[in-house]
């Protein structure tokens, strides 16, 4: 099991963040044929603080089997290599880990997760 890549991120912020597959398709010469972000559900975390959220535009449906998460169905970007997710919010000091699902045009299913570190962020 690997150790999720960790990012900064200040709570007003607006950012991309991107997992690359690049090495692991290689070793098969695969490409990505979709992509699936799981954001958990849990992310708001109290009355009257802010939650890390999907951009606007990004569609969310609960999965019947898995109820805390919540399956990120668009709005994301994918390339033959690589996935971004683009997230807003978030209260400091939290931690929001998300998953990344993809499955290849051979068929094999690879997945990732990454940690969102919320942090204060100066310009």
């Amino acid at each position: 099991m690997t150790t999720p890549t960790r990012f900064p991120k200040g709570p007003a912020e607006l950012l991309d963040f991107k997992i690359d597959y690049a090495s692991e398709l290689a070793k098969s010469n695969d490409t990505i044929q979709s992509s699936l972000w799981i954001v958990p559900s849990n992310t708001v975390d109290a009355p009257g603080n802010a939650a890390v959220k999907l951009a606007d535009g990004i569609t969310v449906n609960p999965h019947p089997d898995t109820p805390s998460p919540t399956y990120a169905q668009g709005g994301t970007e994918k390339t033959n290599t690589d996935v971004t997710i683009l997230l807003s919010g978030g209260t400091l000091g939290n931690v929001y880990m998300l998953e990344n699902r993809i499955l290849t045009t051979q068929g094999r299913k690879h997945s990732r997760t990454i940690e969102i570190v919320i942090e204060p962020r100066y310009t």
